[in-house]
C-alpha cells in the first residue's frame, strides 16, 4: 500500500521505463498516487465495515491479503488502481497539473456533425431531407426544396467549373454564388435552407412543436420556443459543451505505474500477475465506463431553454458500491494449459467480461487469528445482536457467543433556532446497548 515503496525499489530500471519517468520527473503525480492509495484504503473500510474482513489498516495483515488471490485481494487492487485514476483525473480537472487539463467534450456544439458523417446512399438521405424540410417549413417560405430538384440540379450543373479565357475560372456572379451555398449546405446534410436565390437561413419555428429525443435520458420532448430539443435536423437549443473530465489521462498515468512492470517485464506474465492485471483494468474501467451527464440551464428565471451538457466521474463512493457489487459476483478461474491466460474454474459459467473480478483461491473464513492468512479474527468486534445480515451477530461472530454491554451517552438535543443567528440545544442523557464477539 506504500507506493513510494515502489519508486525506491525500481531505482536502477532504464529512463524510459513509464514508472522511472513518474517516480523521477513526476513528483506532484507520486502525491497524487499516495493519496489515491489512502482514500482507497478508506473507501475499502467503508464497503467492508460489516464484513468478518474489515479491510484493517494494519500492514502485516494487508501485506499477507495482497501476497494471495482472494476475493479480497481482487477487491483491494480494483479500487487501488480506481482511486488513483479517480484522484488524477480530479487533478486534471481542477487545473493542479501543468501536464493535462480538463478533455475536450465527447460531443461538439452540435451532437451531430454531419459535416463528418456522409451517408453511403445519397439519394435515399436527400430524399429524407426533402420530407423533413417540407413537413416543418411554413407554407410562405416558398419552394425550399428546388435545390433537390432535377432543374435545381441542372441549373447548378451548367455553371459549374465554367473557365473564360486562357484557363482561369470566370468570376462567379451573386446568384451562383449563393447556389454554390445551398449546393454545399445540401452536401453537408444540413436541413437549415431558405428560398432558392436568398441567403441561407434557419428555418422559422413559429407554430411548430417538433419532437426530439433527450440526450440523457432517451425520452421525448418537444422543441421550440421555451423548450429544450437536440440538435438535429431542425433546432438548435440544446447544446453539448463545458470540459468533461479527462478520464484518459487518469487512465494511463495509473496503468503506468501500476501495471507497468508487469507488462514491460522479460517474458510472459505468470498467472498470478494476469489475474492482478484483470482486476487493476477492472478498477480503471469502473471510472472510465461510468462517466455521468452534468447539465446547466440557461434561460430567463432559471428556465432550461438551454442546456450546457458535460461528463463528469461519479464519486468514489459509487465506484465502491459498483466493484463492491463485483467483489460479489466474482469469478473463479485457474491457468490455462498455454499458460499465459485463464478460464473459468467452472466450466459451465461465460468468460468474465473486462469489468469483473475474477480469483485463484477461495477467501479463507476471517473467524479467527491467522497469520499465515492474514486473518486477524473478529474477536472483539461490535455486532448488531438483532440484526440477521452479516453485521448481525450470528454471521460476524461465525457462531460464538457475544456479550452485551449498556452505556450511557451525552448527546445534543431540543435544539431551537433563537432570533437572531443563534442555535441553543440542551445535553440528554441516552441509554444504549451494545454487543460483541468474544
Amino acid at each position: 500500500m506504500d507506493h513510494s515503496r515502489i519508486c525506491r525499489k525500481s531505482g536502477r530500471k532504464e529512463d524510459n521505463y513509464p514508472l522511472i519517468t513518474i517516480c523521477r520527473k513526476e513528483p506532484e503525480l507520486v502525491r497524487l498516487i499516495q493519496t489515491g492509495s489512502k482514500i482507497a484504503l478508506l473507501e475499502c473500510q467503508h464497503q467492508f465495515k460489516n464484513h468478518r474482513w474489515n479491510c484493517t489498516s494494519n500492514k502485516k495483515s494487508l501485506k499477507r491479503i495482497l501476497m494471495r488471490d482472494t476475493p479480497e485481494t481482487a477487491f483491494l487492487n480494483s479500487i487501488m488502481s480506481a482511486a488513483i485514476t479517480h484522484e488524477v483525473t480530479a487533478a486534471c480537472t481542477r487545473g493542479d497539473l501543468l501536464q493535462c487539463s480538463c478533455s475536450k467534450n465527447a460531443y461538439e456544439t452540435d451532437p451531430i456533425d454531419y459535416s463528418r458523417r456522409r451517408p453511403k446512399n445519397k439519394r435515399k438521405h436527400a430524399k429524407e431531407i426533402r420530407a423533413v424540410i417540407s413537413a416543418y417549413t411554413p407554407a410562405t417560405s416558398g419552394r425550399s426544396s428546388d435545390l433537390f430538384s432535377e432543374e435545381g440540379r441542372g441549373e447548378h450543373r451548367k455553371g459549374k467549373k465554367r473557365r473564360g479565357r486562357k484557363g482561369r475560372r470566370r468570376k462567379l456572379t451573386r446568384e451562383e454564388k449563393q447556389r454554390r451555398r445551398l449546393q454545399r449546405l445540401r452536401d453537408n446534410n444540413i436541413a437549415s435552407i431558405g428560398q432558392v436565390g436568398a441567403l441561407p437561413e434557419r428555418p422559422r419555428l413559429e407554430g411548430h412543436r417538433i419532437p426530439v429525443v433527450n440526450p440523457l435520458d432517451g425520452s421525448k420532448m418537444t422543441g421550440g420556443h421555451g423548450a429544450p430539443s437536440t440538435i438535429g435536423v431542425i433546432g438548435q437549443d440544446w447544446h453539448w459543451s463545458g470540459c468533461d473530465d479527462n478520464v484518459a489521462f487518469g487512465y494511463k498515468i495509473a496503468r503506468d505505474f501500476m501495471d507497468g512492470k508487469y507488462l514491460r517485464g522479460r517474458g510472459s506474465p505468470d498467472i498470478k500477475s494476469l489475474v492482478m492485471l484483470r482486476n487493476n483494468e477492472a478498477g480503471r474501467l469502473a471510472v472510465r465506463n461510468h462517466l455521468r451527464p452534468h447539465c446547466k440551464c440557461h434561460g430567463l428565471s432559471g428556465s432550461c431553454t438551454n442546456r450546457t451538457c458535460w461528463k463528469r466521474m461519479p464519486t468514489l463512493r459509487h465506484i465502491g458500491q459498483h466493484l463492491k457489487q463485483k467483489y460479489r459476483n466474482a469469478v473463479k478461474v485457474i491457468p490455462n494449459n498455454d499458460g499465459i491466460s485463464f478460464m473459468t474454474a467452472n466450466i459451465s459459467l461465460k468468460p468474465p467480461l473486462e469489468e469483473d473480478l475474477v480469483y485463484l483461491e477461495d477467501s479463507p473464513d476471517f473467524c479467527s487469528f491467522n497469520r499465515r492468512t492474514g486473518s486477524l479474527g473478529t474477536a472483539g468486534r461490535r455486532c448488531n445482536s438483532t440484526g440477521l445480515e452479516e453485521s448481525g451477530c450470528e454471521s460476524l461472530c461465525c457462531g460464538r457467543p457475544y456479550r452485551s454491554e449498556i452505556k450511557m451517552e451525552t448527546e445534543t438535543c431540543h435544539c431551537r433556532f433563537k432570533f437572531c443567528c443563534e442555535v441553543t440545544c440542551q445535553k440528554c442523557q441516552v441509554r444504549r446497548e451494545y454487543s460483541y464477539c468474544t
